[in-house]
């Protein structure tokens, strides 16, 4: 778990982003995306992948906001403001189809930035703008892009493979 002091970190860059102004998410809201992150820097349970079918990518992700709040508001800002963000040696970046789209009804904007991004940017999964699956049978799911050690807090980059069910 972060220390305070770590997660004051993370919740001062979201703070700095907050007032700037670019942005490759369209129909995204930077102050959306910077209330979520700050309810996830403070408690990484609240990431969810209830609505979109991304717990690959959500458990992974929370491990990430976990251990290090810094480098998850640093990717998650970078994929806004950039529409790339980097963990570690990681480069994650969705295709311009999914950066079009708005956050899907029962996601919050910070969960689907980072999570459909983890998941888009490996082009094992296509992003075709449409709704994902509601069901698993023969669906593609995938395993997450990187994995914490919970013992030394250190991050294991993996890469993302994808299973037919």
């Amino acid at each position: 778990m972060a220390s305070d002091e770590a997660k004051a970190g993370a919740i001062g860059l979201v703070n700095d982003f907050r007032s700037r102004g670019l942005s490759m998410w369209g129909a995204i809201r930077r102050e959306q995306l910077a209330d979520g992150l700050i309810t996830r820097i403070n408690d990484p349970t609240k990431i969810s992948s209830r609505a979109s079918q991304l717990c690959g990518a959500a458990s992974a992700v929370y491990n990430l906001a976990q251990a290090d709040p810094s480098a998850y508001a640093r990717l998650a800002i970078d994929l806004y403001e950039k529409g790339e963000g980097k963990v570690k040696s990681l480069t994650i970046k969705p295709s311009a189809d999914l950066r079009k789209t708005a956050v899907p009804g029962g996601n919050d904007a910070a969960d689907w930035i980072v999570l459909a991004s983890l998941r888009d940017s490996d082009r094992c999964l296509r992003w075709s703008g449409r709704a994902l699956p509601s069901s698993t049978t023969s669906s593609t799911i995938s395993t997450p892009a990187w994995t914490s050690n919970a013992k030394s807090g250190s991050t294991t980059m993996v890469r993302l493979r994808s299973l037919r069910t």
